[in-house]
């Protein structure tokens, strides 16, 4: 058993997987990916380059963080430049929404880190909104270019060495198109409890409200 376990959601080309799989032997890392032809050009990368620390679902990533992730498991989850899902009707789809937060909360070891990249700037100020109901606070940025990124602080938990040495196809695609790219990282706090409300438990998520949030917050900071 590995002493270390992160979950990707949506691992795409494998970009960022194999690259952490490479870096830290000692870490499970668990690849969940729903579309087939990607998990299985997934499956051939891991078969050339040989990794024995890696594991890779053709899955639903929310249903694998519900009901696969044991309390406490993972030492990380990471979504690198999930589907945006703009219209409003298809918000509920957004992996980071307010009836997953209890999921993420649950599955993040003491220290365990959400770790999310975005290009969109309508789910960018989702992602932000709804990650200001746990507990600590999440830390953003926008991430530069590979070749501008500074060295990193060993031991700094809101930045990571091997994410700084890594740019994906997505990113490089959100680049050549000039759109800025942002991180989100939140560090589960030690001891922390999260006490959801009734749309951290609602089966479905409620259309607008966090929209309505993200309106609300912008109106009070107009001049």
């Amino acid at each position: 058993r590995a002493a270390r376990a992160e979950m990707e959601i949506g691992a795409g080309a494998g970009d960022l997987l194999f690259a952490r799989a490479a870096a830290l032997p000692g870490t499970l890392f668990v690849a969940v990916e729903n579309v087939a032809p990607l998990y299985h050009r997934l499956k051939e990368r891991e078969a050339r380059a040989r990794t024995t620390n890696t594991l890779i679902l053709n899955a639903d990533g929310e249903e694998v963080l519900r009901e696969g992730a044991p309390e406490g498991s993972l030492d990380r989850v990471t979504l690198f430049f999930p589907d945006p899902w703009p219209k409003t009707r298809h918000a509920k789809r957004r992996l980071i929404r307010p009836n997953t937060l209890p999921a993420f909360f649950r599955a993040l070891r003491d220290g365990g880190a959400l770790v999310a990249r975005t290009d969109d700037d309508g789910l960018a100020d989702w992602i932000a909104e709804v990650l200001r109901d746990l507990p600590g606070h999440a830390g953003a940025r926008v991430v530069p270019p590979a070749n501008e990124r500074d060295p990193v602080a060993p031991g700094d938990p809101l930045s990571d060495p091997v994410d700084a040495g890594v740019t994906t196809r997505y990113e490089r695609k959100a680049r050549d198109a000039g759109r800025p790219v942002r991180e989100f990282r939140w560090v589960k706090p030690a001891g922390a409890r999260f006490e959801p409300r009734p749309e951290h438990l609602a089966p479905r998520h409620r259309r607008g409200v966090i929209e309505a949030r993200i309106e609300a917050r912008e109106r009070q900071a107009a001049p």
